[in-house]
């Protein structure tokens, strides 16, 4: 997606500048964060309405993704059929050699909620092999839940530019395995991998109304932090959540 935010958005941070408090509302994320607007999840687990990621922001751009994107709220509000057990579905760790499994559920994400990402399903298509290589290899870490064979969610994290700081972003659940555990899986792991990488604390962004990312993220010890800032399309405020993982 386009590191441009809309013109709207660009009057509200100079408006908030003139108040004197713009440090605080220009956090940035990485170039790819800002890139896909995606929040990480809509990844609507138990009790979730369905829908998908910012943080993804995985595709947080439009492609599979955090990004970096919120975790932005997906247009889908269909309930997760639950004919999927958490338990034959396995974690991977992803590699550029998987750059087609990750085009294919960044497209499938971007379908669900266009509305979520700065970039069109066209141009996400468009993308060449480099591109989705690139995206995989740009992030620290990523994961994929995969379902027979087929990826079916993933999370993300990059590195921010503050030191031992590092985003979430990026995941997605597909509809057929929201309400399962799968979202709690690539969180739990995505946390444990930054655990063991000396990583001090994480941070994801999640759109305002996005309850269901919300509550996922407080099971795994995120508060939110009160910064706000625009990461999508949608005139609802992202807000930043947090967490201490060195206790």
């Amino acid at each position: 997606m386009s590191g441009l935010l809309p013109t709207w958005g660009d009057a509200f941070r100079r408006l908030i500048g003139v108040i004197g408090d713009v440090g605080r509302f220009r956090h940035r994320m990485p170039a790819e964060t800002a890139e896909r607007l995606r929040p990480v999840s809509d990844a609507f687990e138990r009790g979730g309405r369905g829908g998908h990621a910012a943080v993804s922001a995985h595709h947080f751009d439009g492609a599979p993704g955090a990004g970096h994107p919120p975790a932005t709220q997906a247009a889908s509000t269909r309930p997760a059929t639950g004919r999927v057990d958490a338990g034959s579905v396995t974690i991977h760790r992803k590699t550029e050699h998987d750059w087609a499994k990750e085009s294919d559920l960044a497209l499938r994400s971007i379908a669900e909620a266009p509305s979520a990402y700065r970039v069109t399903y066209e141009e996400a298509k468009a993308r060449s092999e480099e591109v989705w290589r690139d995206k995989i290899k740009g992030r620290t870490s990523s994961f994929a839940a995969v379902h027979d064979g087929r990826w079916v969610g993933d999370i993300s994290a990059v590195r921010t530019e503050r030191a031992g700081v590092q985003e979430i972003c990026a995941m997605w659940i597909d509809p057929e395995v929201r309400g399962t555990g799968v979202g709690h899986q690539l969180m739990q792991t995505q946390i444990q991998w930054l655990k063991e990488n000396n990583c001090q604390r994480a941070v994801l962004w999640t759109l305002e109304d996005n309850i269901p990312m919300q509550r996922l993220a407080r099971g795994h010890g995120f508060t939110p932090t009160g910064i706000r800032d625009f990461r999508s399309s949608r005139s609802v405020p992202a807000i930043e959540m947090s967490c201490d993982l060195t206790t």
